[in-house]
């Protein structure tokens, strides 16, 4: 099982996308404000996140931890360089379903990450 800690930081990330989500499905931001919560998930990911290893799993379970963990940082920056196209686009409904969709695969590793610690839990 991992730390309480790195699984609230995973969880925190987990919030964060969510809200950007909902705030995206409204529609009623400025362009500036979609670069700061992208640029909000980037330093959450630098500060708690980024340095984490998976050394306190099975080798099993490491392998598919730090392949989800790279995942969620590559898919991090191209959500930040969305946002960047999206506040520049002429048809800014295309972009934020790209945005949406990478929203989308961004909460379901997020789930996975969350779920390898039920897999390491022994059971009773």
């Amino acid at each position: 099982m991992y730390s309480d800690s790195l699984n609230d930081n995973y969880l925190s990330l987990k919030a964060q996308l969510q809200h950007l989500q909902t705030r995206l499905m409204e529609g009623n931001l400025d362009m500036r404000e979609y670069l700061m919560l992208g640029q909000n998930l980037l330093r959450l990911w630098q500060t708690r996140l980024a340095h984490a290893t998976g050394d306190h799993f099975p080798a099993a379970l490491e392998n598919q931890w730090r392949s989800l963990h790279t995942e969620i940082h590559r898919e991090l920056r191209l959500l930040n360089m969305d946002l960047m196209f999206l506040g520049r686009s002429r048809q800014p409904t295309t972009k934020q379903k790209a945005v949406g969709d990478r929203l989308n695969r961004l909460n379901k590793y997020c789930d996975k990450i969350l779920n390898l610690d039920a897999q390491d839990t022994p059971e009773a």
